[in-house]
């Protein structure tokens, strides 16, 4: 077994030769930081699956857009990018990819990362926040543009409404998550900077847009959910 920082030696978890989507665990490295995020990354909406997600689209994007995108800086920064929103790193006074920068640079360095390719790293982590100016570099518009289109269409609303919590009935579990999908909708269509991305954008705004109205419609607009 893989023993990660952090964990006592043989507690740490199994780890397969690649990731459910394919993207082959095949350095030392990669397989401390997916170890590393499957023990300590368990979330519904910022976890595992987002990040493997972000990994596969922003490659995606970088190939539509002829742009050089480092692999190892993508793995790393798609895998790590939202530690800081996770209950072990979180300070409610520090930016979440702030905070994911710090802790991520130190653990890349102990696991073997090579370190020449930080600063791309770096870049791809403090660029991803979709509320804040998009970035310069292209390789980090690609990423943030990914991680945009995670909050949209069929896989945004589902990763969303994970978030619910058992409580006053079926209205006060999607009150929140609802107006997070409404205000997503809104807001982030204009955000994306590369082409590619926003065509993308407009096919999950439309799934998105139809489930918030049918949502809206069988629930006689919201008064009877």
């Amino acid at each position: 077994m893989l023993a990660v920082c952090g964990l006592r030696a043989g507690a740490a978890p199994e780890v397969p030769a690649a990731t459910p989507t394919g993207i082959k665990l095949d350095t030392s490295w990669k397989r401390q930081v997916y170890a590393f995020v499957l023990e300590n990354g368990a979330h519904p909406a910022w976890g595992m699956a987002h990040a493997e997600r972000d990994y596969q689209l922003a490659g995606q994007l970088a190939g539509k857009e002829g742009i050089q995108l480092d692999d190892d800086a993508l793995f790393a920064a798609a895998f790590l990018h939202d530690i800081g929103a996770l209950p072990k790193y979180f300070k409610t006074d520090a930016d979440h990819a702030a905070r994911a920068a710090d802790r991520a640079e130190p653990l890349l360095r102990q696991w073997g990362f090579p370190m020449s390719k930080w600063p791309l790293v770096k870049d791809l982590i403090l660029g991803h926040n979709y509320y804040a100016p998009a970035p310069a570099s292209r390789a980090a518009q690609a990423f943030r543009d990914a991680d945009m289109l995670d909050f949209l269409g069929a896989i945004g609303a589902a990763r969303i409404l994970a978030l619910t919590e058992e409580r006053d009935g079926v209205k006060g579990a999607l009150a929140g998550p609802a107006a997070m999908l409404k205000g997503f909708a809104a807001d982030l269509p204009g955000k994306f900077s590369l082409p590619a991305s926003r065509e993308i954008a407009a096919k999950r705004l439309s799934e998105l847009e139809q489930f918030l109205k049918t949502l809206d419609e069988e629930s006689f607009a919201g008064a009877a959910l």
